[in-house]
């Protein structure tokens, strides 16, 4: 957890230089490599380490989102999407039915909210 949530940080340090009103709120691990992040601007998008798990539809994978993948994260991000995903529980439900473990990992029964 903390490994994701480190890369997850540094993510959100590099995005507030191209976009300093996106501040994220909330934080959670919904699962092993998986945080979901609430920000002000009324969004919700998650973040998932690359080797741990990936998208199940190849269609939702390769979001350009190239500084993410710096990371070694892959993002969905929910803004102009549907549906519309602002909360992390809606995110925790849309995630699993749209990404999958590459090895053991399994959801947690509930969001694990961190510290930011």
């Amino acid at each position: 957890m903390k490994k994701t949530k480190e890369k997850v940080v540094s993510y959100y340090r590099e995005l507030a230089k191209l976009f300093p009103k996106l501040i994220p709120q909330r934080m959670a691990e919904l699962a092993p490599g998986v945080i979901a992040v609430e920000d002000t601007v009324g969004e919700c998008e998650a973040l998932f380490d690359i080797k741990l798990w990936a998208f199940k539809d190849p269609k939702m994978q390769h979001n350009g989102n190239h500084l993410a993948n710096n990371f070694g994260l892959d993002v969905y991000e929910s803004m102009g999407k549907e549906p519309h995903i602002s909360t992390i529980k809606q995110m925790a439900d849309f995630l699993k039915l749209h990404i999958s473990p590459k090895g053991k990992q399994m959801w947690h029964k509930k969001p694990r909210f961190l510290q930011i």
